[in-house]
């Protein structure tokens, strides 16, 4: 079968990868110099695909241990401890028996389970909730397991904000002391809340305070990935045009999985020979949207009418700078500039909106699109 060339996981083959040059060699030298770094930037534009990328790069892969976790189902210290545990032994059992065996022994000695993979036959620990005895003492064992190692580690949490919604207040005060202290280890503190992560790693009264240098990813240029994906078509005997390609690009503002969804989709319908047009790709990104009918339907069943009209009417506007100017409230027929800000609460609370630099907009752009078409 053909291979398709985009892909749409966290994990891909570096011929695939598009760009990121820059971030790359920022986030190796600062990395490699013994620093702790925070990667910020909107969720789906790249930030885990980055980070596996860079754990794929010969300076940090021969060099370093490396684990990825991601954190935004959890809510207690207990679930980020056994997303950490899975992690560690995930990735030893890949590369290291010796180290993943050791690791074993300690999750023995905590009384957590170990049983065995059904389909591959290979030892798993089945960690489930409830199994840990003590949540803040096993953390700090996988952290000293860290410490030990003989190779150097970096761990890379994604959605770390998120622990500022844990149900212990004292989440961010107790990993902060206890990372503070790690030389053999180093994180990647990964968010797409960048509100959220200025105040953590920004704010004087915050534990994470310039513990952390900073990286942002926007976009990746328009030129540049209208080149990668026009080369991808044509490695393959196909062709794109370049009103196509930027019409996905500027429908979804440079967000990398949408785009690289829709070119996924259009590589899969075209023969050798055939060209991605402006048309054609209109029609792929309808499809895709009217793909996502019931799920768009479950997440409004689950909001007030005030949520609905007014998570109806920023998908409309694309994005929103005053959501509480007479214009919006009566070209919208909201009933009120209070009873807006109530709503917009609940949707940010909901991760349905999202607010950067006094913008409001849906990070969900199908959801966005399906109500402009719908609503």
């Amino acid at each position: 079968m053909e291979t398709n060339p985009f892909y749409t996981t966290s994990v891909i083959p570096a011929p695939f990868f598009c760009d990121r040059e820059q971030e790359t060699e920022s986030i190796i030298r600062i990395l490699t110099n013994g620093n702790n770094l925070v990667l910020k930037g909107p969720r789906r534009l790249g930030k885990s695909g980055l980070i596996h990328h860079i754990f794929e790069d010969k300076r940090i892969c021969d060099h370093y241990n490396t684990f990825y976790f991601d954190i935004y189902a959890t809510s207690t210290l207990e679930e980020f401890t056994l997303l950490l545990g899975r992690a560690v032994y995930a990735s030893l059992a890949s590369r290291k028996k010796k180290a993943a065996d050791a690791f074993l022994s300690l999750l023995r000695s905590l009384s957590l389970k170990v049983g065995m993979d059904p389909v591959s036959g290979a030892l798993m620990p089945g960690l489930g909730f409830g199994d840990v005895k003590g949540n803040e003492l096993t953390l700090n064992e996988i952290f000293d397991f860290l410490e030990k190692s003989d190779t150097p580690n970096i761990v890379a949490i994604d959605e770390f904000q998120q622990i500022q919604h844990y149900s212990q207040e004292n989440m961010a005060a107790l990993l902060r002391t206890r990372i503070q202290k790690m030389n053999n280890t180093k994180f990647i503190f990964s968010g797409s809340e960048r509100h959220m992560l200025d105040i953590m790693f920004a704010s004087q009264d915050n534990p994470f305070f310039k513990s952390a240098r900073n990286v942002d990813i926007a976009p990746i240029p328009e030129d540049v990935y209208c080149d990668f994906a026009r080369r991808l078509f044509l490695q393959y005997g196909k062709q794109a045009d370049e009103d196509a390609v930027l019409y996905v690009y500027h429908l979804f503002d440079g967000v990398t999985y949408y785009m690289q969804e829709t070119m996924n989709e259009a590589f899969s319908l075209l023969r050798e020979g055939d060209t991605l047009t402006r048309g054609v790709a209109e029609s792929i990104v309808d499809r895709l949207v009217e793909s996502n009918t019931s799920r768009c339907l479950d997440i409004l069943d689950d909001l007030t009418l005030i949520q609905r009209r007014a998570l109806g009417a920023i998908a409309k506007e694309w994005r929103v700078a005053d959501l509480t100017s007479s214009a919006f409230i009566s070209k919208y027929r909201l009933s009120s500039a209070s009873s807006v800000q109530s709503a917009t609460r609940a949707l940010i609370k909901k991760k349905l909106v999202v607010r950067e630099r006094s913008t409001y907009f849906l990070q969900d752009k199908y959801l966005a699109l399906w109500l402009k078409a719908n609503y």
